[in-house]
């Protein structure tokens, strides 16, 4: 069942946050920090790198949440990699390469990329604004000018999704999941695309897979209750809504539908006089 398969999901991507500690975390900044010095690279742009992230993190959380969504980049992993680079030898640091021919393409290379999210970006606030095409004029341009980035083409399959053409979301929904298979908006797009075409098994599929894959955003919940709705499985359609409704809350893209589908599957009130009880016999 739906509700069935969001548990496990749930349950199975839970166990696999939790194989990650923060002991992991800080050895695996430190072996960052290792490697980058043994390959002659200054380790110190880690932090810039780092700091970067967080910020990115807060301002564009869209762009950065499939990689940073278990392992934030807080404060205390930034202070642990400042405090171990500030006990090496600050000269011989100053030695390593920090400027190549090679990272200077590297680099180029990112400000192209960039330039495409810049108008993901565009197409995610016209979108917010209501203004459906001219966000998909501002999606294709991304996906034009960097066709190998998976949020682009799951960018674009959410549009098509709110423009009512599911054959056009799925087609996006698959490019997007050939290109990174652990894309959460990926799963959830394609789902939702063969739901509204009608194809419960792989619309199951793919939103138990995407509550798999990030178990605390609204959307799989949303979608699997209108799945189980539609099958008439009425309870664990409820419980899907409920969660998707206490994820989010009534005000949310989700949780306000949500909580339209709980009210409507409660059963109406009892109609008519009520029943009065028989007389007694004397």
């Amino acid at each position: 069942s739906a509700r069935s398969g969001l548990k496990v999901a749930q349950l199975v991507a839970n166990l696999g946050d939790l194989k990650y500690s923060r002991d992991d975390e800080r050895q695996s900044d430190h072996l960052g920090i290792v490697y980058a010095g043994r390959a002659g690279w200054d380790p110190r742009g880690m932090i810039g790198l780092m700091k970067i992230l967080q910020q990115g993190e807060k301002d564009q959380p869209n762009a950065l949440q499939a990689m940073l969504r278990t392992h934030p980049l807080n404060a205390e992993r930034i202070g642990n990699a400042e405090a171990e680079l500030a006990e090496e030898d600050q000269r011989s640091l100053d030695a390593k390469t920090r400027n190549t021919p090679q990272f200077q393409r590297q680099i180029a290379r990112l400000r192209e990329v960039a330039k495409a999210y810049a108008h993901h970006g565009k197409a995610r606030a016209l979108a917010s604004q209501g203004q459906l095409q001219e966000a998909m004029q501002a999606q294709d341009e991304a996906i034009r000018m960097d066709p190998r980035q998976a949020p682009f083409h799951a960018g674009r399959a959410e549009l098509s999704l709110r423009m009512k053409d599911a054959p056009g979301a799925l087609a996006s929904a698959r490019r997007a999941e050939a290109l990174d298979p652990g894309l959460y908006e990926a799963a959830l797009a394609s789902g939702a695309a063969s739901l509204q075409m009608g194809n419960r098994e792989a619309a199951h599929a793919s939103l138990t897979r995407a509550a798999g894959l990030w178990p605390g955003p609204p959307g799989a919940s949303y979608y699997l209750g209108a799945l189980s709705e539609r099958e008439g499985r009425t309870d664990d359609a409820a419980e899907c809504y409920a969660a998707a409704l206490q994820s989010e809350g009534e005000g949310g893209a989700y949780g306000g539908p949500a909580a339209e589908a709980l009210r409507r599957l409660q059963p109406p009130p009892p109609t008519g006089p009520p029943e009065r009880g028989r007389p007694r016999r004397r």
